[in-house]
């Protein structure tokens, strides 16, 4: 056999190998989340045999207790398993700078702000669906971190709303990939001239297994540390950078050496 046959035997063997332990994987994943959804038909019938034993005889305290633990035991091994087998999705938000201010005479003052968002699965199931969507909220430092939650859960709630009604919208993520995604936050920037301390926060919604919904919240102050007090304030925007352009107004831009864009402390950035 020659040498060009010989390579073209290995290149056929190995390609021959890689589709199999594709397939192999494939049927591997396919297998738990059988596994998965067999727990789940079996805990249903345990929960309706314990509804009917219940309604047919009248148990005591003891033995209701002794139900209900064992309920709260399966529970806990099946949001176990799908804990192990579902995707989790890590943002990083980073901003799109230098930012641009509207500033142009007898017009509402706004601030939009692009932000890209670093998406990276840590999961063993593809995140499908994405949908990004982020808000910014002026605040004061301290601020109230029970009305930002508030306005994050609503957030969620709109972004599974766009994902339901829309489907295969949004991009995927598999398992230990890594893909930006990209969005933009606007406010309406307030009158004054105190300037204010910037929260942007947002909700990565994604589905899995064809039904289920995960979710990753981020929270960022948009401001700056002041060097003296180590305290966040509102950054100063430069007039020295204002400028006019044809059809967009009057443009003030910020540089970036005087901006700060960290991760709050207040329990705004999780996943479920």
């Amino acid at each position: 056999m020659s040498n060009n046959e010989s390579a073209y035997v290995r290149r056929r063997r190995d390609d021959d190998r890689e589709r199999n332990e594709a397939a192999k994987k494939k049927r591997e994943r396919r297998f738990e989340w059988v596994e998965l959804g067999t727990a789940l038909g079996i805990w249903g019938t345990v929960v309706a045999t314990a509804i009917a034993i219940v309604d047919a005889r009248r148990l005591n305290a003891k033995q209701i207790e002794g139900l209900l633990t064992q309920q709260k035991l399966m529970q806990g091994q099946l949001d176990t398993m799908i804990a192990q087998q579902r995707p989790w999705i890590l943002a990083t938000p980073r901003l799109d700078l230098p930012l641009i201010r509207d500033v142009t005479p007898d017009r509402s003052p706004d601030l939009a702000v692009p932000v890209t968002v670093d998406l990276k699965n840590h999961g063993a199931s593809p995140a499908t669906n994405i949908v990004i969507y982020s808000m910014i909220i002026p605040v004061s430092a301290p601020h109230d971190s029970e009305r930002l939650n508030n306005a994050e859960e609503e957030l969620c709630a709109e972004a599974e709303k766009a994902s339901n009604n829309a489907k295969k919208i949004g991009i995927s993520v598999f398992p230990g990939e890594q893909k930006a995604g990209s969005g933009i936050a606007s406010v309406g920037y307030p009158a004054g001239t105190h300037p204010p301390l910037l929260i942007m926060q947002g909700c990565i919604e994604y589905t899995y297994n064809g039904i289920l919904h995960g979710k990753t919240g981020y929270r960022m102050y948009l401001g700056h540390v002041n060097a003296n007090t180590h305290l966040w304030e509102g950054f100063a925007w430069r007039t020295d950078s204002q400028r006019t352009e044809p059809d967009a107004g009057v443009l003030l831009e910020m540089k970036p050496t005087t901006i700060d864009f960290r991760e709050t402390d207040d329990g705004g950035n999780w996943a479920r």
